[in-house]
């Protein structure tokens, strides 16, 4: 409705408001709204056996994927090999991690045994008189230039013929011979013991410059021969070669005739030898004569960058 809004003259009727005619009332069609409903019904229930059939078409796919997922005898034997394989190579490196572990540990403590021991200051009770004299023949009568030359300026000469010279053992002796002797002991680090009967005084340098050589074995194969005790080598499996050795570094490395040492208890007899020739031999002993490193412990093949 639309209402005037200026307020009507004095004494003029009142305005009312037209009088809208109510709509007249709608019948409903009763038959279209049943079609619609019986149409409904229908697709409702087409929609359902569709429905139906798509679940039984997926439960009928379902039972093929479970049935195509059933192994055969030997694609089950293939699996456990598989396994099998995958549980050795897992036991394999968790041995490897352990061996090397323990190889490690050994090299260390070993070296760091052989540190200790290089500082050793223990010094020898001179026991026996030497019977040659207090100094070697010829220009180097203490050997300390050989000895400073070698790089072994802490290293001084025992002239004593005791007991602990191993190589002039008075015990041994008949009484029909002369003889010359050193030794290197582990006892002592820094000193070599050397002895000789008058009458020897050609044999003592050849004698000494060995004795140099057994001092440079200690100095940077000790740790082998720790490794060697450690594997159960014996020195009886190497010492020939330790004695052969010390002969062999003298004469090929510091000139002295080999025929120097053809009548001692150790000649050099190796034929070709090479500086590391008894480190060889020691690996070939089973000793482990080089640092151990992680990458030959490993059972799977890694690949690196």
């Amino acid at each position: 409705m639309t209402f005037d809004p200026a307020p009507p003259a004095a004494g003029s009727p009142p305005v009312l408001p037209q009088t809208v005619e109510p709509a007249a009332p709608r019948r409903r069609r009763r038959g279209a709204g049943w079609i619609i409903g019986v149409s409904l019904s229908l697709v409702l229930i087409m929609l359902l056996a569709a429905g139906t059939g798509g679940a039984w078409l997926i439960w009928q796919q379902r039972e093929r994927l479970l049935a195509s997922r059933v192994m055969s005898p030997e694609q089950e034997a293939a699996i456990a090999d598989t396994f099998a394989a995958a549980s050795e190579k897992v036991t394999a490196t968790q041995q490897a991690t352990t061996e090397y572990a323990g190889d490690r540990r050994a090299w260390d403590d070993e070296h760091a045994q052989v540190e200790e021991w290089k500082t050793g200051t223990d010094s020898p009770l001179l026991a026996v008189p030497n019977p040659g004299g207090t100094a070697m023949p010829g220009p180097d009568p203490d050997g300390r230039a050989f000895l400073s030359s070698i790089g072994a300026d802490r290293v001084q000469v025992a002239f004593d013929a005791g007991d602990e010279n191993c190589g002039y053992h008075l015990s041994e002796r008949t009484g029909y011979e002369i003889v010359v002797g050193g030794c290197y002991s582990t006892r002592y680090p820094s000193w070599l013991f050397l002895a000789w009967d008058p009458g020897m005084e050609s044999s003592v340098w050849p004698v000494f410059v060995h004795e140099a050589m057994h001092w440079y074995q200690y100095q940077n194969y000790y740790p082998a021969f720790l490794a060697a005790d450690r594997a159960g080598v014996t020195d009886d499996q190497y010492g020939p070669e330790l004695e052969a050795d010390a002969s062999c570094r003298a004469v090929y490395v510091y000139g002295i005739p080999a025929s120097d040492y053809v009548d001692t208890s150790s000649p050099c007899d190796v034929e070709g030898w090479y500086d590391g020739w008894l480190l060889y031999h020691l690996a070939s002993l089973g000793v482990q004569v080089t640092e151990p490193v992680a990458a030959d412990y490993e059972v799977l093949e890694v690949v690196r960058p």
